[in-house]
């Protein structure tokens, strides 16, 4: 093997080894409503807002951050059309949801908010969760302050509604 094949190959084997992603591969659907959807995103003196594939329709609540049994829950459900569900779908691809770990976290900090992130569509699963910090579309890790990518998703969430998280 010649020199140039070997650094080929060790530069290769560096690009995979730099470039390895832990979290789902297969790719996004373009339409349709996915398997199964759940996001949550709520903290610290907040109101906690849930929004879930029901059958064919999307319903999204409101818990105050003290809520208690017998107190109403701001409920919000709608059925997506297709055109918004490929709006959807461009929109997570745009986010880089693909790209998500299964997990972020601002270390140390006990209090403010966190989400969690269930997706499943076709060969699709992503479980993705996180505490003070927030993925970009890269699937990298950001403390403390909501990035592009991430705040894109939720409008995208919110578009599926008509209602802003």
């Amino acid at each position: 093997m010649s020199l140039l094949s070997v650094r080929i190959v060790l530069a290769s084997l560096s690009f995979m080894a730099l470039t390895r992603c832990d979290g789902p591969t297969a790719p996004l659907p373009r339409e349709g409503a996915p398997d199964e959807f759940r996001f949550v995103y709520g903290g610290f003196t907040m109101e906690a807002v849930t929004v879930e594939l029901e059958g064919t329709s999307v319903a999204m609540w409101r818990t105050s951050w003290d809520w208690r049994p017998g107190v109403a829950i701001d409920t919000i459900r709608s059925v997506p059309t297709e055109a918004a569900w490929r709006e959807f779908w461009v929109a997570a691809e745009r986010a880089g949801v693909r790209r998500w770990r299964p997990r972020y976290a601002a270390e140390g900090v006990l209090d403010g908010d966190g989400w969690t992130l269930r997706l499943a569509a076709g060969d699709f699963r992503l479980t993705s969760t996180g505490s003070n910090a927030y993925p970009d579309a890269l699937g990298r890790e950001h403390e403390l302050e909501m990035t592009e990518a991430f705040q894109s998703f939720r409008s995208a969430l919110g578009n599926l509604i008509g209602e802003d998280l």
